[in-house]
């Protein structure tokens, strides 16, 4: 069943559009960005991972809380509720992927050339990118 952006409806808390595109585009973002981050980790253009992992969760934390702050509003923007409904799942794995990876990075010692760093900063790109691409999304005006 092909669904269309004018289909949508916010009527009873249905929000069931699709979503598919955003999905994608985060994946070959993150999958790009991901891709850049590592070399220049492993390269040792980015000597130290922990500032970057200290953004991405203060970031990841902030975006979380306004999402929660859109959800318990009043209801006056209901444009915006439906599209955060619409998204919320793809918005929530950027945030918890990004938080939980940052926190791993900031509880471990990752030095460049180790692998288990390498995996680590590349799931923290992968998450961070795809969590921006989303919120690119949610921005969007439909």
């Amino acid at each position: 069943m092909v669904m269309n952006y004018e289909s949508c409806s916010c009527e009873q808390r249905r929000c069931n559009c699709p979503k598919g595109i955003m999905v994608l585009a985060g994946i070959l973002a993150g999958i790009v960005f991901t891709v850049i981050g590592v070399l220049l980790f492993n390269n040792g253009l980015i000597t130290d991972i922990t500032p970057v992992a200290w953004t991405a969760l203060v970031s990841g934390l902030v975006y979380l809380f306004v999402l929660i702050g859109i959800i318990a509003s009043d209801g006056s923007d209901t444009q915006t509720r439906c599209r955060v409904r619409r998204l919320l799942p793809a918005l929530l794995v950027g945030i918890f992927g990004t938080i939980f990876t940052s926190i791993i990075a900031v509880a471990s010692t990752l030095t460049a050339g180790a692998v288990y760093a390498i995996i680590i900063a590349a799931l923290l790109f992968f998450f961070f990118a795809y969590m921006i691409v989303s919120t690119l999304f949610l921005l969007k005006e439909d």
